[in-house]
């Protein structure tokens, strides 16, 4: 049985890991707040298969939130060093609850690792993919695509299940696609288009009723907030390995 740990991997080595690395500090720092398990931060130049593979025989995580560029079959960390793939190296997995923040894993790896023996997979079939115009401190146009995610990782250490989590991002997708659907914004279809792409394409594999640690404070979607006026200079980034 793992132990009472949330294993966290965040690479940063180009705009789309940069941009995970800094949403996902900011569960990060959730996760340390809350207190219900004990969290392994493997970031930047510290994500590596190496490290990866030794947190996880060292600390046995439950919880393990992985950001990298992905494929299929692969998953990533820093500079793009293949962790895992279809087939090999995903077993280390079993039992835990996996948050797979990465393109296209949820076609063939994310079944694979279930069919091992995985608690609950947590991913995306297509090509993870969202708008930014700055840094992503100020940016409005990618901040609800992040919540969407982290709101899974906080439900998942505030003690809900897996499917509680996947609930509580749709509930997330849901209020900020009809936030820029109502928006006169000049990108807001733009955002709305990469939204419910990302919304409908995001897939919960093995046991809905997973769980990571005792339920803490109150097992609610975290509210949005409506984004601040900024400049203009739009990217698509995404996680494709």
């Amino acid at each position: 049985m793992p132990e009472p740990a949330a294993l966290i991997v965040r690479p940063n080595f180009d705009k789309a890991t940069g941009y995970a690395h800094y949403y996902i500090g900011e569960f990060l720092d959730y996760a340390l707040d809350a207190g219900t398990l004990d969290v392994i931060d493997l970031e930047a130049e510290g994500a590596t298969k190496q490290n990866v593979l030794e947190a996880i025989d060292r600390h046995d995580p439950r919880f393990c939130y992985m950001n990298g560029h992905g494929g299929p079959d692969t998953f990533t960390v820093q500079n793009k060093e293949v962790l895992m793939q279809t087939c090999s190296g995903d077993e280390v997995l079993i039992e835990r609850v996996v948050l797979m923040f990465s393109c296209l894993t949820g076609q063939r790896l994310g079944p694979d690792m279930v069919q091992k023996g995985v608690k609950s997979y947590i991913g995306w079939t297509v090509s993870f993919s969202w708008i930014a115009q700055d840094e992503p401190e100020v940016d409005r146009y990618a901040s609800g695509f992040f919540e969407a995610v982290n709101v899974m990782a906080r439900m998942l250490v505030n003690g809900g299940s897996a499917s509680m989590a996947m609930d509580a991002s749709m509930e997330v997708w849901n209020r900020w696609i009809d936030y820029w659907a109502a928006s006169d914004d000049d990108y807001a279809s733009l955002v709305v288009q990469h939204m419910v792409h990302d919304r409908d394409n995001q897939i919960l594999l093995g046991e809905g009723g997973a769980t990571v640690a005792p339920p803490a404070i109150s097992l609610m979607a975290v509210p949005y907030e409506a984004p601040l006026q900024a400049g203009i200079a739009l990217l698509m980034l995404g996680l494709l390995g």
